[in-house]
């Protein structure tokens, strides 16, 4: 490995090749592949460990912690993917200059100049192929760079069945990086987790290693921590509570979090067990804000992995709550509801990668700017999702959104690369579907822009949006579909077909639409206009 001033890897000793239960002071390293990176004159490439993520992380279908025994036949969410032995790999770097990456297929396969394709497809970096490694051309432009390298002979119909994603990232602002030498550090010794929920400290470092909370912990931090530190190679097994009453809480650094322990939706409040239930199983990164207070929650860096319920909420005064998040990673979404993070009033994020299993870009409140979004979707949900409530919403912007992969199953999967659902039930843990009276005609969403889409591959429908409130200016602009997958089969509407059903709220009173413009709509080579909106467009 190399730390220098253009290029930083790293690599973990205690990398174990194996599709079984992990010790818990082991990190899983792919069994697939292995990457070096390079960009000195004389051509020396280093090493960079690349880890890999299981659906289930070799557990099984369980519902107790460390009891193989709690099999249950219950939907995790999981469909083929452990049948089939799905997995992802992973590497990440920092850089300040162009790089080589050298692609080695650890099971020897070969490696042709038409075998491969590089996703998002129109990164369109230089490649070249030398005996069996494949060698890829990185620029450096200052931005984080996220893709997806796969191979034809590895493919479990049209998607892959061993990922291998690369994310190389600009080295980190020194702001974002805490002073070791600080008295108000904690520095967290390697294994075992222990003493954050009693320690003085304001900032909790990982350096390099790994660290785990075991199945049946997590990082429950006291009052007074607000910054966590994941550097780089640092390999953290648990989940995140803050309970700071600071005005700027963060979470930085290269590392990684992972919730592979857990089973799914792993409850604290009844033993870590799976409890089927909304409000109390653990999320990777949870919060609550004080009544009142404005709060900023930065979050430049990690890479989260294999969550075992929705990813992140805040509680308590959630309208005074913005996330400022960049260079975010979420890998091994396989479990179901495995959604996105919350974009609460006023956050951005910018150059994000989103492994998930159900809504992925989540846009609930105004004043929210998601930008540079790299995506591979699971079965369950839209990729943007502003629906299941009534809900006043204004000036949101998502922009530059790659899907590079989706792989929706059926109509009750609620497909689409925009949805608005229907209102959600808690009491039956369903969706009003088939209910056209469920709007608030005193709610508005406006001036919203979804701009820049890109589906490669075989997509759903760019849109199922019930109108839960009147609408007024509402743009989808610049959206690029590869192609739609088969209109035929059991159900009355093709997976692929957009609707929007007329909606009136429980009176009878009509909601209304002004401004909803779609435009520069394209199917493979195809525009979609006015003629053929309902034949091309599927609209």
């Amino acid at each position: 490995t190399v730390n220098n001033a253009k290029l930083h890897t790293w690599w973990h000793d205690s990398g174990v090749m194996t599709r079984s239960v992990l010790q818990p002071a082991s990190v899983r390293q792919s069994d697939l592949y292995s990457i070096q990176v390079t960009n000195s004159v004389d051509q020396t490439y280093y090493d960079s460990f690349v880890y890999q993520t299981i659906p289930r992380n070799g557990q099984g279908n369980v519902l107790k912690p460390n009891d193989p025994s709690s099999t249950t036949d219950a939907s995790d969410g999981i469909t083929i993917e452990e049948a089939i032995g799905m997995t992802m790999s992973w590497t990440s770097f920092l850089y300040s200059a162009d790089v080589w990456l050298k692609v080695h297929r650890l099971d020897n396969s070969s490696i042709q100049s038409d075998s491969f394709v590089i996703r998002p497809t129109n990164l369109n970096f230089t490649t070249s192929i030398s005996g069996a490694d494949l060698f890829i051309l990185v620029p450096y432009d200052g931005e984080s760079k996220k893709f997806s390298v796969e191979f034809d002979d590895n493919l479990y119909d049209v998607e892959p069945l061993d990922s291998l994603f690369i994310f190389a990232s600009p080295f980190e602002d020194e702001s974002l990086v805490p002073d070791e030498t600080s008295d108000n550090v904690l520095i967290v010794e390697e294994g075992r987790i222990s003493g954050l929920d009693t320690t003085q400290a304001n900032t909790v470092i990982f350096k390099p290693g790994v660290y785990y909370a075991t199945a049946t912990d997590y990082l429950n931090l006291s009052s007074t921590v607000d910054w966590l530190y994941f550097a780089p190679g640092a390999y953290v097994k648990g989940a995140v509570e803050y309970h700071s009453n600071s005005a700027l809480v963060k979470a930085t650094g290269h590392g990684v979090l992972s919730g592979e322990q857990y089973v799914y939706q792993a409850d604290p409040t009844d033993g870590f067990q799976n409890h089927n239930v909304n409000g109390s199983p653990l999320r990777m990164w949870k919060g609550t804000i004080p009544w009142g207070q404005k709060t900023t929650w930065l979050i430049n860096g990690p890479t989260m992995n294999s969550p075992p319920f929705n990813s992140m909420d805040w509680y308590g005064d959630q309208a005074s709550l913005s996330v400022q998040c960049t260079d975010y990673k979420q890998v091994g979404g396989f479990f179901g509801q495995t959604d996105g993070m919350e974009a609460y009033p006023g956050s951005v994020y910018q150059d994000i990668f989103y492994h998930t299993n159900d809504d992925t870009i989540k846009v609930y409140y105004s004043d929210v700017s998601i930008s540079n979004v790299l995506v591979q979707k699971a079965t369950t949900a839209p990729v943007i999702q502003f629906g299941w409530a009534s809900r006043n919403l204004s000036n949101i912007q998502v922009d530059n959104v790659n899907i590079i992969h989706s792989r929706w199953n059926s109509n009750g999967s609620n497909p689409g690369l925009i949805g608005s659902n229907n209102v959600y039930d808690p009491s039956t843990t369903s969706t009003s579907a088939m209910n056209s009276s469920t709007a608030d005609t005193h709610s508005t969403a406006q001036d919203i822009t979804f701009s820049n889409i890109r589906a490669e591959g075989i997509s759903g429908p760019l849109m199922r949006i019930y109108a839960l409130e009147n609408f007024s200016n509402i743009t989808i602009s610049n959206v690029w579909i590869e192609e739609f997958g088969c209109c035929t089969g059991y159900e009355a509407v093709g997976i692929p077909e957009s609707f929007m059903p007329a909606m009136t709220d429980s009176s009878g009173n009509n909601v209304t639409v002004d401004g909803f413009v779609i435009s520069n709509f394209m199917v493979g080579d195809e525009k979609v206009t006015l003629d053929t909106a309902s034949t091309v467009g599927h609209l």
